[in-house]
């Protein structure tokens, strides 16, 4: 007996930028706090292969007021 699997159908949905954003937001939020520090940015950006050297990152964070939260998160990359 030859066993044959069963095609699924999936489809693909076009996600509102900020939910989008929210999802990226999630996945920086190490601790799960509801904030990201300076660390989680830069390591969440280095998984997206987004590299900032220590001045550009300090830059951001001055702009942002030190941990940022989702609100902050979302202005901030909306009027990017």
């Amino acid at each position: 007996k030859t066993k044959t699997k069963k095609m699924t159908k999936t489809t693909t949905t076009t996600m509102d930028p900020e939910e989008e954003l929210r999802r990226i937001f999630d996945s920086f939020d190490a601790d799960g706090n509801g904030t990201i520090s300076g660390y989680e940015l830069k390591a969440g950006l280095s998984r997206l292969g987004i590299q900032l050297c220590d001045n550009e990152l300090d830059s951001i964070l001055r702009r942002m007021v030190g941990e940022i939260n989702f609100d902050q998160f979302l202005h901030f990359m909306m009027n990017q």
